[in-house]
């Protein structure tokens, strides 16, 4: 399963057209989400920063989360209410991840991992033939831009520190 999961960050469309059902698409997403909880649950153990640790195991919450909410719809035909927890993350973040290049580094590689299932998640709401269906996805879509854009702000602070050291 987890070679098919790359695949589906290669090649979104394709993956997509090879999608039968929509439970078909919903256990993928539910996959890959799973993928990015072990991600960041692994990137979280294995780091010493602090920062960054939280950070991962505040994204591996999320992405449980989104497992359960497409689990839900799946199961009961519904999709529940999720919120994303408040980030309570300071740019003091930027000099921690200076010292140390390879949690930039894991940074990137998630930020790309974000983007990807953000433009999986748009391209099923957009296929989407029914409103809730486009709407769950949508949701799911901007999850993923945040995270995305926690991520990016990240590595954004801790190069303009770089720099202007």
């Amino acid at each position: 399963m987890k070679n098919e999961i790359r695949d589906v960050m290669k090649n979104v469309e394709e993956i997509i057209s090879k999608l039968n059902s929509l439970d078909d698409i919903l256990t993928m997403a539910v996959s890959i989400e799973n993928e990015g909880k072990e991600f960041y649950e692994k990137h979280a153990i294995e780091t010493s920063n602090e920062s960054a640790r939280d950070l991962y195991n505040y994204l591996a919450k999320e992405e449980a989360k989104h497992a359960a909410y497409m689990k839900a719809y799946m199961t009961e035909g519904d999709t529940p209410i999720i919120k994303t927890d408040d980030i309570t993350f300071t740019p003091s973040f930027s000099k921690e991840f200076t010292d140390n290049l390879d949690e930039l580094g894991v940074l990137l590689a998630a930020l790309r991992l974000e983007r990807k299932n953000e433009y999986f998640y748009t391209t099923l709401a957009s296929q989407a033939k029914d409103k809730g269906q486009q709407e769950m996805f949508e949701v799911l879509a901007s999850f993923e831009r945040e995270h995305y854009d926690l991520i990016d702000y990240m590595i954004e602070d801790a190069t303009r520190f770089r720099v202007e050291s």
